[in-house]
């Protein structure tokens, strides 16, 4: 989250997809946990902050690019227009709309559904003790990651951990041995078939 940070990304927390979620969790956290009243308050008060702040972030930058047109539409100021201007305007808009596309952050959300999906169990809520086995299986990620590439590396990887190799980690097993099965046994059926060809 902190290598895709951005103020208009604080929208991401406001969308349906988002949002709806995490409000039924924080109202199930008001009838199993101590703090749940606590955690709907602060849910109800970052939500407010997120939305206020994002917003802003997203008129100014719409300011920014309005004017910029504006300046390039005036009647005196076409011949100018011509350079470094167009140039200027349309970098603008490409990062605006770079930056609008990049508001819900699909890689951030699909892992959370991933760990929800693996930890959550079939209630699809976390609990305490879910999210303490999460956050213990991801600090012992961490801490081996950085024991076997150490600490420069081990940033990096921790930096682009994505959804598939959250994938790959959990699926692939390197003692099943079933590919090398599979694989004798595609190559006995083609020698019995070559066997028959040529009888």
């Amino acid at each position: 989250m902190i290598s895709t940070l951005s103020m208009v990304k604080l929208l991401n927390y406001i969308t349906p997809a988002v949002i709806v979620p995490d409000l039924m969790a924080a109202i199930n956290g008001v009838f199993t946990r101590k703090d749940g009243t606590c955690q709907l308050a602060f849910f109800f008060a970052s939500r407010v902050i997120c939305l206020l702040v994002g917003f802003d972030a997203f008129l100014y930058k719409f300011q920014i690019l309005a004017f910029q047109f504006e300046r390039c539409n005036k009647k005196d100021l076409q011949d100018r227009c011509a350079g470094p201007e167009v140039y200027d305007t349309v970098v603008f808009a490409a990062l605006f709309v770079n930056q609008m596309l990049g508001i819900v952050q699909l890689g951030w959300f699909t892992k959370q559904r991933i760990f929800l999906f693996i930890f959550a169990g079939e209630d699809g809520q976390m609990s305490s003790k879910e999210r303490a086995i999460k956050m213990t299986w991801e600090a012992m990620v961490c801490y081996k990651s950085q024991e076997i590439h150490g600490w420069i590396k081990g940033m990096f990887f921790w930096l682009c951990f994505s959804d598939s190799d959250f994938q790959k980690m959990v699926l692939d097993d390197k003692d099943d041995d079933s590919g090398d099965v599979a694989h004798v046994k595609r190559k006995t059926l083609e020698e019995q078939e070559n066997k028959f060809a040529i009888s």
